[in-house]
């Protein structure tokens, strides 16, 4: 923070200092309107120091108005690292001044980490200055700054006690970034876990993402505390409804840095306790994670868990990953373990030498028994990485060998699928290239399903207007619709049923069932906007005939649905069809 010293003017007249007062002294005598300018110029101050205690100098005198003016002048500077010293310098004298003035200064700044960095500063010098003013400021904003106040207090205000900051930060509805902060924060886990339970007991099932968090850190604080078995112990102070699922995915994550065996030890506790079979699948993730790190440590500690399934599918992962990141060591350890995994490790190491080094490995498919699980998943790896490496010696390859006859189309899947995640738009031309099946997708719509489930859903709706008409297309769209709804991107969901509706009107089946199923009152608010009447009734048929006794609809909106349907002779049609299946199945 700025103090005033008047004991500079003792300083001795060196070179630095004649200059520097040389330039004081013409501000003095001739205000200037960009007193910054020529204080950028290193030449006119013989050091650093000089260029600082001058700085000092012009903002000790300023005034609110003056440092609005040196705000928009030292905004325009082209040297970053100038600009930022200036702007945080006259911040400290702004909120000396107007704490509130200077923060309306930041939040102009357009670019959001420039702007959020210039709030941390502004917050930090406030809470020297004056915290209880902060807060009050603090309590009514909204909750992205309310989280940057508090973590401001608490990379500021380092002489706070521990129980202080949480008094602050809870206060702001951000206790949790405390326990991100401090280390070793909950000595008496069990009895602060009573405690949140108390003061929130009534409002369990509706705390806000903030207070969950604080619930996971004080869960995670007590099984670091005593092991597993205090998550039986939180069960047991819950009411029954409460789920513990999501308290333990970010437990055994917070673990899996730390503690992986105990991370794995949780959620195999959790397994033999409940029954959501979501537990399973996070076991799956935290063993891969830990396998891609320590893939033999984590393969170790498979062997203790007592569930023969479970085990047998954790220690599959990690033989996947340990034969990807050492399949050397891998290999000379295969006569070690069990006599089962034996097998299937070889299996893996084959693949990874194959994907690796395809041209060496190509002679070495033909030892292999023809039509075997191994020949099928090392024949997949090697079309995988020799695709990558060269694209049309591979596409010969797999067009024309005779030992993958029997499972060329699973081939050609794989390889694309491997070029895809390196080169989608590769990926497409390769698979535009290869001829269509009968009533089978074209091999592209693969491609853009497999770019959309890895997330890139921009890049996978890019593709689209490549893709091949009919039942190609629909596939296509259809698979990235299904994406942007589990994403909640209805509107784009939307859009795109829209666009494939004008341009495939036969082919629409697989997308409108998606909507049917997985947003049905979506669905039921675009049919006017459908222009195509007779796939608008296809649609309410979907709708009226998934959900005419769920409730969802009410009877008028069912009504509706019954009257599109009637309206298309072709949805009659389909109608009869639906109640013959009903009566068929009903008779069986």
């Amino acid at each position: 923070m700025l103090t005033n010293t008047n004991t500079i003017n003792k300083t001795q007249n060196t070179p630095s200092t004649n200059s520097l007062n040389a330039f004081l002294h013409k501000q003095t005598e001739t205000p200037q309107t960009k007193p910054f300018q020529e204080l950028s110029d290193f030449n006119l101050h013989g050091s650093h120091f000089a260029r600082t205690l001058a700085l000092h100098e012009i903002l000790i005198q300023a005034d609110t108005k003056s440092l609005q003016q040196y705000w928009d002048e030292v905004s325009n500077f082209e040297s970053e690292q100038f600009r930022q010293q200036i702007q945080e310098s006259i911040l400290q004298r702004w909120i000396m001044l107007n704490p509130l003035a200077a923060l309306a200064a930041v939040t102009a700044e357009e670019n959001n980490t420039k702007r959020t960095n210039l709030m941390k500063i502004v917050f930090q010098e406030w809470s020297f200055m004056d915290l209880n003013a902060l807060l009050q400021y603090a309590e009514d904003v909204d909750l992205v700054t309310k989280e940057i106040v508090a973590s401001s207090i608490l990379q500021a205000r380092v002489d706070l006690s521990p129980n202080e900051l949480r008094l602050y930060t809870r206060f702001l509805d951000n206790e949790w970034l405390v326990f991100e902060y401090i280390d070793g924060l909950v000595v008496q886990p069990e009895i602060e876990w009573k405690k949140f339970l108390n003061d929130y007991r009534d409002q369990l099932d509706q705390l806000s993402e903030n207070q969950f968090k604080v619930l996971q850190h004080l869960a995670h604080s007590w099984v670091i505390h005593s092991g597993v078995a205090a998550f039986q112990k939180m069960r047991d102070t819950l009411p029954p409804t409460f789920s513990l699922y999501e308290t333990t995915v970010g437990v055994s994550y917070k673990l899996l840095d730390t503690a992986p065996n105990l991370a794995i030890d949780l959620v195999v506790d959790r397994i033999q306790r409940e029954q959501d079979r979501a537990y399973n699948a996070l076991a799956v993730e935290l063993i891969n994670e830990w396998s891609k790190v320590d893939s033999v440590g984590a393969f170790n500690h498979t062997k203790g868990i007592d569930a023969r399934s479970l085990r047998q599918k954790l220690q599959n992962w990690a033989i996947i990953n340990w034969s990807r990141i050492d399949p050397v060591t891998l290999m000379q350890e295969i006569e070690n373990l069990p006599l089962r995994l034996q097998t299937f490790a070889h299996m893996r190491v084959l693949s990874e030498f194959f994907y690796k080094s395809p041209h060496q490995a190509l002679p070495m498919l033909y030892d292999i028994t023809p039509g075997s699980t191994t020949h099928r998943e090392v024949a997949k790896s090697l079309a995988g990485g020799w695709i990558q490496q060269d694209l049309e010696s591979a596409l010969e390859w797999i067009k024309t060998d005779q030992s993958i006859d029997n499972f060329r189309d699973e081939v050609m899947v794989s390889a694309l699928q491997d070029l895809a995640e390196t080169n989608s738009r590769l990926a497409l031309q390769t698979a535009l290239q290869l001829p269509l099946v009968e009533r089978k997708p074209g091999m592209e719509s693969n491609v853009v399903k497999w770019v959309a489930y890895r997330g890139y859903l921009d890049e996978a709706i890019s593709l689209l207007p490549q893709v091949r008409s009919g039942i190609t297309r629909s596939h296509a769209y259809d698979s990235v619709i299904q994406r942007l709804l589990e994403q909640d991107d209805t509107d784009r969901a939307l859009n795109l049923f829209f666009e494939l509706s004008k341009i495939e009107s036969e082919a629409l089946q697989q997308p409108l069932a998606t909507l049917a199923r997985k947003s049905p009152n979506l669905l039921y608010d675009a049919l006017e906007q459908i222009e195509d009447v007779v796939v608008q009734a296809e649609a309410a048929r979907l709708l009226y005939y998934h959900n005419k006794k769920d409730g969802r609809f009410a009877e008028t909106e069912l009504e509706h649905l019954y009257k599109l349907i009637q309206s298309q002779p072709k949805s009659r049609m389909n109608r009869a069809f639906d109640r013959m299946h009903e009566i068929m199945k009903e008779n069986r």
